[in-house]
């Protein structure tokens, strides 16, 4: 999708960028072989060649902060096929507290097919964290770009996760899609092991009580709840961003296609 994208260039919006679909603009390539197009002057047209030459350079050298600076963080969808294999998705559990260091205790990490769970009091640390962040560019979340990510900002000092956010509340919720991640799980006929079906967030704070209060199972069963919270992050990012692209990207191309 991104590179059929143009809302990134200056002055140009969805309406515009449909405009050009419509003209059988497609791709940044067919912008650049396009003499002339309606609605642009020939300076104007200059000026969105250079802008796209150098997202074709940004675009070469895997930098997506050069898009995700120039796109709404509601279109961060589109970023994810090119930049998939650097995403990484991340989910939070909490003792329920406000956000402290004490409050965060399991986070988890999955990208590049490899799943991480740091664990408060055992290897849970902000440079552990940064460490494995700076793996990856693109951070897949649900909600997190309000919750998570806000939250461990402020709970661990000196960190600053800036990273671009594919969230995957806001997109379903743009598909029409609603309620919370569980309904997203069961829309899309995912399933869950018995031992951890039926939980939420609440349930893991009351994990986390359990194992502080010496319940050997406890902790296990918290960081087996939180891993798939993670994993299944990954597989509904890449079935939400198929049914945008479908919605919202060009409708000819997609006609062609088929």
């Amino acid at each position: 999708m991104l590179e059929h994208t143009f809302i990134f260039l200056p002055g140009v919006g969805a309406r515009f960028e449909r405009h050009l679909w419509q003209e059988g603009i497609f791709r940044w390539h067919d912008f650049l072989n396009t003499k002339h197009i309606q609605g642009l002057s020939e300076d104007r047209k200059d000026q969105l060649d250079r802008e796209l030459t150098d997202a074709f350079n940004a675009l070469e050298m895997h930098d997506i902060n050069y898009f995700a600076r120039r796109i709404n963080h509601s279109e961060h969808w589109r970023l994810f096929d090119y930049f998939q294999k650097e995403a990484v998705c991340l989910d939070i559990e909490t003792n329920g507290g406000s956000a402290d260091e004490e409050s965060v205790t399991v986070i988890g990490l999955y990208g590049s097919d490899k799943m991480h769970s740091l664990i408060k009091d055992i290897n849970l640390t902000s440079e552990t964290l940064k460490e494995i962040l700076s793996c990856y560019k693109l951070i897949i979340t649900y909600y997190g770009r309000v919750f998570d990510v806000p939250f461990l900002n402020k709970a661990h000092s000196g960190l600053n996760i800036t990273m671009p956010n594919y969230d995957l509340c806001f997109a379903s919720h743009r598909l029409g899609i609603k309620g919370g991640f569980k309904k997203l799980e069961t829309y899309f006929g995912i399933s869950r092991d018995e031992g951890i079906k039926g939980m939420d967030g609440y349930d893991a704070v009351k994990l986390w009580r359990r194992h502080k209060r010496g319940d050997d199972g406890a902790l296990e069963l918290l960081v087996k709840y939180n891993e798939a919270d993670t994993k299944n992050l990954f597989n509904i990012a890449a079935t939400i961003y198929g049914m945008s692209f479908k919605k919202f990207g060009p409708p000819s191309f997609l006609e062609a296609q088929g």
